[in-house]
């Protein structure tokens, strides 16, 4: 889903710092033990997870 988000940020022309760094987090396994509840929240709202699944995609991830 980030790296769809990733082309489509580019083709419209926007920044995808925000996005890269992202998928360069992602690569660790661990991430979202390590992170915050609401860190993480905002990640997963990042790479597109819809806001009634946020939860149970957290929760499946920790």
């Amino acid at each position: 889903m980030n790296d769809a988000r990733i082309i489509y940020l580019t083709k419209t022309g926007k920044s995808t710092q925000r996005n890269q760094i992202i998928k360069e987090l992602l690569f660790d396994r661990a991430l979202f033990k390590k992170l915050s509840k609401d860190d993480a929240f905002i990640v997963l709202r990042d790479i597109g997870i819809d806001e009634g699944h946020i939860l149970n995609v957290y929760e499946s991830l920790t």
